[in-house]
């Protein structure tokens, strides 16, 4: 996920129900040649990034 992250252009949706109340988003990346869905958001402090999922799809392959 953080190589993902890491990654130029990388696009997400931005999420804005969290608890806790966060900048949030989900996006897709690769792992292990599977595509996988995650979530994080950055607390406004800036300091501590939250892992909310990190799957394989559930809900099909639409962000």
């Amino acid at each position: 996920m953080a190589r993902a992250l890491d990654v130029d252009g990388i696009l997400g949706k931005h999420v804005t129900d969290m608890d806790p109340p966060c900048d949030a988003y989900a996006f897709w990346f690769h792992y292990d040649n599977r595509q996988m869905y995650g979530k994080i958001g950055l607390l406004p402090n800036g300091a501590i990034v939250i892992i909310f999922s990190s799957h394989v799809p559930r809900k099909g392959k639409k962000l």
